[in-house]
């Protein structure tokens, strides 16, 4: 028979016990890194959500000012369509002209879309409506 027996069996639920809590702590360890690395990911993927959020918004806010933009440019080509046909019609109907009357009359008037001309570019050097395009 064993010479310590009861020595022996103590020492070996002492070593298991030892095992048994040093298995729990590796464990919790392991749970701890595991949940803070987890919730350190969802941190950072709501973060990506609310930062693509804000991406979203910005470019929705763009994309609504589109018709802003549209019709920003309609009235500048408007304005110029405008001044530019008269000088033009008044160009064509000097050339059209057959008789001294004709080409008379068709002076007259490309003169007064001339001045009409000059002057909007003397009261307007730059021709302000194309700042509201640039913007």
């Amino acid at each position: 028979m064993d010479q310590y027996p009861s020595h022996s069996s103590s020492g070996w639920k002492k070593g298991c016990l030892f095992g048994f809590i040093g298995v729990l702590v590796i464990a919790g360890i392991c749970a701890w890194f595991f949940v803070s690395h987890y919730n350190k990911a969802v941190r950072l993927d709501e973060t990506v959500k609310q930062q693509w959020a804000e991406v979203e918004n910005q470019l929705k806010r763009r994309y609504d000012l589109i018709p802003n933009l549209v019709e920003t440019v309609k009235g500048y080509a408007a304005h110029e369509k405008d001044l530019f046909k008269h000088v033009a019609d008044a160009r064509k109907a000097y050339f059209s002209a057959n008789s001294v009357a004709q080409k008379a009359a068709a002076s007259g008037g490309m003169e007064r879309a001339l001045s009409r001309l000059l002057l909007l570019k003397e009261t307007y050097p730059n021709l302000k409506a194309n700042q509201n395009f640039m913007k």
